[in-house]
């Protein structure tokens, strides 16, 4: 994980060409997981995922859909 130009950034990790959709919400109480990304794992089986810092607080999660 990292935080960059005022992007917050990590690594996704998996068998290569699957598809990940991350989500994300801003409340874990009554969570409400909205799709931010869809990314395609490379051959090599990873990819960059980024997203604006501009939240106080911010969850993650991702899936296949």
């Amino acid at each position: 994980m990292s935080i960059t130009g005022g992007q917050f950034g990590f690594t996704l990790t998996g068998p290569a060409n699957a598809v990940i959709v991350v989500e994300a919400c801003t409340n874990l109480s009554h969570p409400v997981w909205l799709p931010v990304s869809t990314n395609t794992l490379s051959g090599s089986g990873t990819s960059a995922f980024s997203d604006p810092t501009g939240y106080p607080m911010r969850y993650y999660r991702f899936r296949s859909p």
